[in-house]
């Protein structure tokens, strides 16, 4: 494991016009250093967390820089989608992102990707930057709820910030002060990224440097040559040499007769397919723990672990599964990495927020029982869409679509009576009076009254049912039973004196009890 030092990299504070950002990330990755590094320019302010030399969580004031905001902006939201998230979100519910997926408007790998992406621009926008200050906090991690994930690792940031965001003017008054020197490849590996990934045309730059490049002669070279040269030497690929040792390889003043450098350690050689098979296998298991979900119990701690602990075991599991540390192994390895690494900090951005870790304190289960709650409430209001449609139907007469609606309405919602009687009653519409057809509108129906006793329609839809079957006493008993529920209720009052008029003289009828509920009686 790699050393974990607090602070032992760059100075406690400093200026960008000095200290660039892109030798601050050389610097922090080198030392392996744990804290906060603070920029600030312009009344632009903005906080990396840094874990092991990685960048692992950025925030940032810039409003522009919100998800809300850069999706807004993109176009690949409607803006009432949009809108309701927001609602949602100041009602005091769950995240921006995790709003929009519960409400269907984005894949939870559109999701991913739009949270890269903001954590990414919230980085790389320090790069154009004129100047600036900074301040390095050892040991401090970030706690806002607004802090986002960084998988991208320190030599992609730097090779995309000089390349895309850094003014030419700072890369050509680098080049006027080290005008003497020239560009070889640096030999040092305690001072290169050994997971930079470069293109074929800064590999060829790093092949032309071999025998050394006069520094002067890039003045002539073209922009892109120009950002490509500074930034393999931000990322410690190249480095310099003056005088007489400018044309020499690297490593020649570090091999000297009187300062001859120590021979590392010997190193137990082992085939790549062991350890890609280890690296799986090591992947596979964490990853089953990050599935768990008591957020304390993925990071492997209890519900009583404080602060610094849960911060404690995020370091050691982020360092363990960022996704730079296995860059050169196969694809499918790789994405085991970043969906541990993933995992890892969407739980601590779960616990590192004072109000939900106290809910998780309570409840270690709340995400489940919150994400079905919003299922919940989603099927609901689904339902409740295609029960009005289908009562739309109904009243123009078209018994087919009405009988649709309702059946995605129960579909959605099942727990409510109403939609299996409105159901039921359709299915006799639109399947006609045979006896299979009879039989399943009874039981929908049925379902539906117990479900909902006090639905004046399901008891009017019974009455109805049961004149289809001529059992009129029985008919006249669910009318009676409508009536009770809505006194108003002017269609099962028709449908009484209907049946009063079919029955046969000097039988009783029900109509006088009916009459008494009649409003106004």
């Amino acid at each position: 494991m790699s050393r974990y030092r607090k602070g032992a990299g760059p100075p406690s504070s400093g200026t960008l016009d000095r200290e660039p950002i892109a030798l601050l990330l050389r610097r922090l990755y080198r030392e392996r250093v744990c804290g906060i590094l603070q920029v600030k320019w312009r009344g632009k302010l903005k906080a990396i967390e840094f874990g092991e030399g990685y960048p692992l969580a950025v925030w940032s004031n810039l409003e522009a820089e919100r998800l809300d905001m850069r999706l807004a902006a993109s176009g690949k939201l409607r803006s009432e989608d949009l809108d309701e998230a927001q609602r949602r979100r100041h009602e005091g519910g769950p995240l921006l992102g995790e709003v929009l997926v519960a409400l269907g408007a984005m894949r939870e790998e559109e999701l991913a990707t739009a949270l890269q992406d903001q954590a990414d621009e919230k980085i790389l926008e320090i790069f154009s930057w004129e100047g600036g200050q900074y301040r390095f906090r050892p040991g401090e991690t970030l706690r806002r709820s607004t802090r986002i994930a960084v998988v991208s690792s320190p030599a992609a940031l730097i090779l995309r910030g000089v390349s895309e965001r850094m003014p030419l003017k700072q890369i050509d008054d680098y080049w006027d002060a080290h005008g003497s020197a020239s560009l070889v490849p640096a030999r040092d590996p305690h001072d290169c990224f050994h997971d930079v990934e470069i293109d074929p045309s800064s590999a060829a730059m790093l092949d032309a440097c071999e025998g050394g490049i006069p520094i002067a002669e890039l003045g002539t070279r073209p922009e892109e040559e120009r950002r490509i040269v500074y930034a393999l030497i931000q990322s410690g690929l190249l480095g310099f040499r003056s005088g007489s040792d400018a044309l020499r390889p690297a490593v020649a003043s570090a091999t000297s007769p009187r300062e001859t450098a120590p021979s590392p350690p010997p190193q137990r050689l082992e085939r790549p397919e062991r350890r890609e098979e280890d690296a799986r296998a090591r992947l596979t298991a964490l990853l089953k723990q990050l599935e768990r979900e008591d957020p304390f119990e993925r990071l492997g701690l209890s519900r009583e672990a404080t602060a610094e602990a849960i911060a404690k075991a995020r370091s050691r599991l982020a360092y363990e599964t960022h996704p730079d540390r296995y860059a050169q192994a196969p694809a499918t390895v790789q994405r085991l990495a970043q969906q541990a690494f993933s995992q890892v900090e969407a739980t601590y951005q779960a616990l590192s927020d004072p109000e939900r870790l106290a809910q998780y304190r309570r409840d270690p289960l709340h995400d489940r029982h919150q994400s079905e709650a919003l299922e919940d409430a989603r099927m609901a209001l689904e339902a409740e869409r295609c029960f009005g449609q289908g009562v739309r139907s109904l009243n123009h007469h078209q018994w087919k679509p009405a009988f649709q609606h309702f059946r995605r309405a129960v579909e959605a919602y099942p727990e409510e009576g109403e939609y299996h009687c409105y159901y039921g009653w359709t299915h006799y519409l639109v399947h006609g009076r045979g006896e299979e057809s009879l039989k399943r509108a009874f039981s929908l129906v049925k379902k539906g009254v117990k479900l909902a006793p006090k639905c004046a329609a399901g008891w009017l839809f019974l009455g109805r049912l049961y004149q289809m079957v001529d059992r009129l006493e029985r008919a006249e008993q669910m009318l009676l039973r409508s009536l009770q529920c809505d006194p108003r209720n002017i269609e099962a009052m028709r449908e009484l004196r209907i049946l009063e008029s079919r029955r046969p003289k000097g039988v009783r009828s029900l109509l006088k009890r009916v009459r008494g509920l009649a409003p106004g009686k």
